[in-house]
């Protein structure tokens, strides 16, 4: 039964307080030798508060020790085994072959458990649940070496109480955890091909993973080792294992962290399920001869066919392990056993680098589900259909169920196939979670816009696109410089090489990156406040190889800007996580629900910020947010990032200088007029050439360069002096720091006003420039736009000439020294 039709691992499951009526647990304890040690686990076990129906099963790997005799008036069934090497899977086996209760919990032999250990993971288990429970572990001896200890507790983090990601499998740990004994036997138990320490539990976990199990963190159920050191050696014994199991794990385990690519054999566990249906009669052999082609090998070919009908293939290859037969849909999801599965129309021809590239798309988006591609259609006009809107199209067009081509996670699969979705309804139920990748290329080809005969070569294609087809397949790892080469010869300019794409990161001292991370954040828009934001962070972190496309690398970084509640972002941070990425939040803003109402489910941002090593927001009324919606974890207001930015060398003051920054809502502000604010502005603007002041005018964003131009006509004094500030982040600063006063629409002409020594007067279009001006005690000189006027302005003006500018600099030195001590923090965690 599965708990919830939701993506990935995510539930609301909470247990009920006491277990359900008549659950009964087997307790399997393996052990080689530790008589003594293991005498005081089934002691610690005998005496279970509130719960009785339980028993204890002893499983000896074939101890030197008299482990019977040890464990003889106790209350304990007792299994031995001959020792062949490291046997702590088959011992746990050999305990469940004769275990009799609905669940199993498996207890290292040194460990000892609390009085309530049993029942807490007994209540989890409702009947008919396929629950996988993992419990906590801690040391009697203070200090101990335990790294998995520390490995796990950052995992846990990392996705939130085991609930976002793909890598949950990885935290199954055998010396605490439970689930149903039926669930056991049906993915086969523990793998006995392990004979060193190490790998049978995550290959296990990845096994149940895959078998659609709900993961479930129970931390306070822990359990304690009486040893400080287990029998593995040490974290260097263990380094070595995990080694010498390596290859053994790439075989049975696809996921990237066990297997990174290609692998060079082929494995016992695919990495794609490719299931070809609707196939015409006879031509199976033309799917399996294109997928051959495939630079992955790591694939499994289902054919939806009669099995007579597709002779000789079906005879000649009967001893291939990658191809098998299925007289059905259904039969053929039930056989798929690679992580990922691939439906494909057998109409279809595949390009060489289909398998390849959508691999590596959904590794790289670990929260994707689903992913289609676009295609290239025969008759069609142009040939290519590339757009996800285009494909979705052609295959209305197919009349299909289903796209022609498309991908998605098995684990997705195998839930709604036991939740009884029929196989007509599996794409539709997919797409509901909203979570698919298009791959803009056609790399699929199709006879039409119908079934008709199916394609067998590439060669009506145009001759230099057939060029790049051929330069591809004669040297699969050139396919990087030809698609330059070809797209540049295409737009008529010369191809530039990856190093000076926009995208590198700005140069930064303190030696070379020893990091990537990903930036997620609003850039490349020609907005002054995020670039400087970002080149701020580059600074500030000149260890992170900082950019702004591509995967999470070692840090998944939500930088500056109003962020949260905000429709798109969270689901830009779930599309590029991954356990193994640590995770920050620094500078972020929080949209306020009074101005936005919820954009967002406020419980999905708080789980997500958990797994966060730290959290630093904008101002005092985005933390005041979070703590509303639930957030118990730490969190300080660390300021802006733009607070780094220090005052220019030679800025001089030009006494009786205004500058002014308004902005371009587009009407989102309060009021819902950008003309009151243009009115407010102009009227100003004229008293302050009135008092003999000069007024100077920036922008922060193209979109604002017509406000002031809108601005500057009606006061009917000439040109003023303009920066564009988005173009010209140095001119914007020694601009700023010239005034005597900003007033500012624009959040980021406060914020760098505060940073290099100028009072300012925040205009609040929207509730971000309350929050930063607050951060810095000055809410009472916000103006907001619903009740803007000339007059209002003035007086403000003449406030903010009366700052007391130590308290401000007080106030900016304490966010730098807080961005300075939460770089250190993160770099800390990052790197270690």
């Amino acid at each position: 039964m599965i708990d919830e039709l939701r993506p990935h691992n995510i539930h609301d499951i909470e247990p009920p307080v006491e277990p359900a009526e008549n659950v009964s647990v087997s307790v399997v304890i393996p052990v080689y030798n530790r008589s003594e040690l293991v005498q005081n686990t089934i002691q610690s076990l005998a005496v279970q508060d509130g719960f009785d129906n339980y028993e204890l099963i002893v499983a000896d790997d074939g101890s030197d020790e008299d482990i019977k005799s040890a464990v003889e008036g106790l209350d304990v069934t007792y299994m031995r085994q001959e020792k062949m090497r490291f046997g702590a899977g088959r011992a746990r086996n050999l305990g469940c072959s004769v275990a009799t209760g609905d669940v199993v919990i498996f207890v290292d032999s040194d460990c000892l458990v609390k009085p309530d250990f049993v029942a807490r993971h007994a209540r989890w288990h409702e009947p008919g649940t396929s629950r996988v429970v993992i419990g906590a572990r801690t040391h009697a001896v203070m200090g101990s070496d335990d790294d998995l200890v520390d490995y796990r507790k950052r995992l846990n983090r990392r996705t939130s109480n085991l609930r976002f990601g793909t890598e949950i499998f990885r935290s199954l740990i055998t010396a605490n955890v439970s689930m149903p004994l039926w669930l056991f036997h049906e993915v086969g138990g523990f793998d006995e091909r392990f004979h060193r320490w190490g790998g049978e539990d995550t290959e296990l976990g990845w096994r149940l993973w895959s078998a659609g199990a709900t993961f479930i963190d129970d931390e306070d159920n822990s359990v304690t080792h009486q040893l400080d050191k287990d029998p593995s050696g040490g974290a260097e014994g263990r380094e070595r294992s995990r080694a010498l199991n390596r290859g053994l794990m790439a075989s049975l385990i696809p996921h990237r962290f066990y297997r990174p690519g290609p692998p060079a054999t082929i494995p016992v566990v695919p990495k794609v399920s490719v299931i070809a249906h609707d196939v015409p009669g006879g031509t199976a052999t033309q799917t399996w001869e294109e997928l051959q082609e495939q630079p992955r090998s790591d694939f499994e070919l289902i054919v939806v066919a009669d099995f007579d009908a597709e002779e000789p293939m079906a005879g000649a290859s009967a001893g291939e392990p990658r191809l098998s037969f299925a007289d059905d849909l259904a039969r053929a999801v039930e056989l798929a056993k690679g992580e990922y599965v691939c439906f494909l129309n057998g109409h279809a021809a595949l390009g060489r680098q289909l398998l390849t590239e959508m691999i590596k798309r959904l590794d790289q988006q670990p929260f994707m589900v689903t992913g289609t591609v676009g295609y290239r259609v025969d008759g069609a006009e142009g040939g290519s259909i590339r757009s996800e809107a285009g494909a979705a199209d052609i295959d209305a067009g197919w009349g299909e169920t289903m796209p022609v081509c498309w991908f998605v996670r098995n684990r997705e699969l195998v839930k709604l196939r036991l939740a009884g979705i029929p196989t007509d309804g599996l794409w539709k139920r997919c797409r509901d979670y909203d979570l698919n990748i298009h791959w803009h290329s056609a790399a699929v080809r199709l006879p039409g816009a119908t079934r008709r005969a199916r394609p067998s070569d590439f060669s009506h294609m145009e001759p230099s696109r057939r060029q790049l087809v051929e330069e591809i397949v004669a040297n699969p790892k050139a396919v990087g410089r030809v698609a330059r080469t070809y797209l540049a010869r295409k737009r008529g300019r010369q191809a530039h090489s990856p190093s000076e794409s926009s995208n590198s990161p700005a140069k930064a001292t303190g030696g070379s990156p020893q990091v990537s991370a990903r930036y997620v954040g609003w850039t490349g828009k020609y907005n002054l406040g995020d670039e400087v934001m970002l080149g701020a962070l580059r600074q500030l972190m000149p260890w992170a190889d900082i950019r702004t496309e591509g995967e999470a690398g070692k840090l998944l970084l939500l930088g500056g800007g109003t962020l949260i509640n905000r429709f798109t972002y969270l689901k830009w941070l779930m599309h590029r996580d991954t356990p193994r990425a640590e995770r920050a939040v620094i500078g972020t803003g929080v949209a306020s629900p009074e101005y936005w109402g919820l954009r967002e489910e406020p419980k999905r941002w708080i789980d997500w910020l958990q797994t966060c090593v730290y959290v630093g927001v904008r101002g005092p009324h985005s933390y005041d947010v979070l703590r509303e919606w639930g957030f118990k974890g730490e969190m300080e207001v660390c300021g802006d990032s733009a607070l780094l930015i220090e005052r220019p060398p030679h800025a001089e003051k030009v006494p009786g200088r205004i500058v002014v920054a308004p902005a371009w809502t587009k009407g989102e502000l309060w009021g819902g007029s950008d003309e009151s604010v243009v009115g407010a502005l102009s009227s100003a603007t004229s008293l302050w050439l009135e008092e003999g002041r000069e007024v100077a005018w920036l922008s922060s964003s193209p979109d604002d360069d017509g406000q002031v131009l809108k601005i500057m006509e009606r006061v009917e004094h000439g040109v003023l002096p303009f920066v564009q500030g988005y173009s010209d982040h140095q001119a914007a600063l020694h601009l700023i720091a010239s005034a005597d006063v900003v007033v500012g629409e624009r959040l980021h002409a406060c914020i760098l006003a505060a940073a290099v020594g100028t009072p300012f007067v925040p205009i609040e279009y929207r509730p971000k420039l309350r929050d930063f001006a607050a951060s810095v005690d000055a809410e009472h000189l916000v103006v907001r736009t619903d009740q803007i006027s000339g007059q209002e302005l003035n007086e403000r003006m003449h406030e903010a000439l009366d700052t007391d500018m130590d308290k401000l600099r007080t106030r900016v030195d304490g966010y730098r020294r807080a961005l300075r001590a939460a770089a250190a923090r993160i770099e800390r965690a990052t790197i270690g």
